[in-house]
């Protein structure tokens, strides 16, 4: 039995993405896996219900935890509040308890600064940083009176320059900063916050960037 039994772990971003070779190719799924390897039972989410779909699949025939998917879109536009309350109040209907946040899911845009759009900024903004806000917030709810654990997914963009990125960029750098101020606050209530930087993935990068490059060939990045 792993260290992890009856515990409730939410991940975010954690749907089955297929590369060319059949491996896995997100890192929330790989989180996933980690928690599930321990026996920790899993709240998954993301936009894509069938790759969700496929994670819970592979996650409980291999592992034999229960996974809940729950479908939960935080681009622009979206009632973020709603739809992370709703991924908060769906785990405690199911498992009756939280005890572990991973906030893995953003996204970005390659873009000049002098040309990026608004909509994208918006976009970004809300996907990478306002849901990650209110994800702790929301959770911190359901944490305060038994502890917990947040992890927070930083980027090596909120460190070094990145020449395109840097909505991208500001955003990664309100979380890592973000990370500081929760780990302070939120001690007194045994909830420990974390943040962590994965490292590129050359499988999924390359696929990545040529979808970028094909989208927004008009981005003259001087």
């Amino acid at each position: 039995m792993g260290f992890l039994e009856g515990k409730t772990a939410i991940i975010t971003g954690a749907g089955f993405a297929a590369l060319k070779d059949g491996s896995a190719g997100s890192i929330g799924y790989g989180i996933a896996t980690a928690y599930a390897k321990e026996g920790a039972n899993l709240v998954i989410t993301g936009r894509n219900v069938k790759k969700l779909e496929t994670a819970k699949e592979k996650l409980e025939a291999e592992y034999g935890i229960q996974v809940l998917c729950v479908a939960a879109d935080v681009n622009a536009g979206a009632d973020n509040q709603a739809v992370v309350q709703n991924v908060i109040d769906q785990a405690i209907e199911k498992f009756g308890r939280i005890d572990v946040l991973v906030n893995d899911a953003g996204t970005t845009f390659r873009c000049s600064f002098e040309d990026f759009p608004e909509e994208e900024y918006d976009r970004v903004v809300d996907t990478n940083m306002k849901s990650v806000y209110l994800g702790a917030r929301i959770a911190y709810e359901a944490m305060k009176d038994k502890g917990g654990v947040m992890l927070l997914a930083s980027s090596f963009a909120a460190v070094f320059p990145s020449v395109g990125s840097g909505v991208y960029a500001a955003t990664k750098s309100a979380v890592k900063s973000m990370v500081n101020t929760l780990a302070a606050e939120l001690a007194p209530y045994g909830i420990r916050v974390n943040g962590y930087i994965p490292g590129h993935d050359p499988r999924t990068y390359r696929q990545q960037r040529r979808g970028h490059e094909e989208r927004h060939r008009h981005a003259d990045l001087r």
